[in-house]
């Protein structure tokens, strides 16, 4: 999906796209907010560029969703924020992977950005392999603009990394 407005999916699968060329988001680019629930993105993948599975602008917004098995050739093997907010509510990452850059799982580039993750089931983000960064982790490199974390919910989120960049 390339969209120059907002993109909403509701119990949607995305597998398996590619793209091969310069662009970003290898489901979805959307330079607008993205609002997903109960659906799956697996095996997708951008093969020079940013946003295995998503690329966005603006705003993403994920309720019981998995990333699985996505990879950028650059950052975001999963998810990729350009100056947006990403909020998730019990969402599932495993085996995303970055190929030359940080954040496996969630890359945060831009301007000033929330990344909130809200559990009433537990989630447990680790690395599938011993690399340094890249890996199913979560990454910003945002040149001095913040990037504040919040957690919420009465469940357990746990943050495995070996990542130099969060």
């Amino acid at each position: 999906i390339y969209a120059s407005g907002a993109v909403t999916a509701t119990r949607s699968t995305f597998s398996s796209n590619k793209v091969t060329g310069d662009s970003a988001g290898g489901a979805i680019f959307s330079a607008h907010k993205v609002t997903l629930e109960d659906s799956t993105f697996n095996n997708n993948s951008i093969q020079r560029s940013y946003g295995g599975a998503i690329y966005t602008y603006g705003d993403i917004t994920a309720t019981r969703t998995n990333f699985s098995n996505n990879t950028a050739g650059s950052s975001g093997g999963a998810i990729c924020s350009s100056g947006g907010n990403i909020t998730l509510t019990d969402t599932n990452f495993s085996g995303n992977i970055s190929n030359t850059g940080p954040g496996g799982a969630i890359y945060m580039y831009g301007v000033p950005s929330t990344l909130r993750f809200t559990t009433t089931i537990p989630i447990t983000l680790n690395p599938s392999s011993t690399r340094s960064s890249g890996d199913n982790d979560i990454a910003s490199t945002n040149s001095g603009n913040l990037i504040t974390f919040v957690k919420d919910g009465n469940s357990t989120l746990t943050l495995n990394t070996r990542n130099e960049h969060w």
